[in-house]
């Protein structure tokens, strides 16, 4: 008997994107909320020459993204080193006045705001990815 994968839902990505690699961050929320199921797409923006803020986005999660800092600095590293959110330490933060009991995760708006990101931000596209399971979340935890 012959396993079958299931078929891979079509990438919009390239399509919504048209070619163009460098968006606001209201263009990065209408393209994620068009993205296909199972969908994400990685934005970045430079913070510093060695330091790059990271947010994952997908077609369901404007209220919760997967958010990590990227460290490279090419004199003294040969790779990336990376630090990603923890949903414990988003809680102890008290974003925005929020209590213990609100839900351990970041939004878009809360990215923007922690970072004092502005309305001239420019993002660049860094990637994106499919899954065949359109329950899969990217950016939440």
């Amino acid at each position: 008997m012959e396993m079958k994968l299931p078929e891979m839902p079509p990438m919009k990505l390239p399509e919504l994107t048209g070619g163009r690699r460098d968006f606001s961050t209201e263009e990065i929320v209408q393209i994620a909320s068009q993205l296909s199921d199972g969908e994400s797409v990685n934005c970045c923006v430079q913070l510093m020459p060695v330091m790059t803020l990271m947010v994952t986005l997908d077609n369901r999660n404007s209220m919760s993204v997967a958010t990590n800092l990227q460290i490279r600095n090419r004199k003294h590293m040969r790779s990336i080193l990376m630090y990603m959110t923890n949903r414990s330490h988003v809680q102890h933060a008290c974003i925005g006045g929020r209590s213990f009991v609100d839900p351990p995760s970041l939004s878009l708006q809360d990215v923007v705001n922690i970072f004092e990101l502005g309305d001239s931000v420019v993002w660049h596209i860094c990637g994106g990815s499919i899954s065949n399971d359109p329950n899969l979340t990217h950016g939440g935890w």
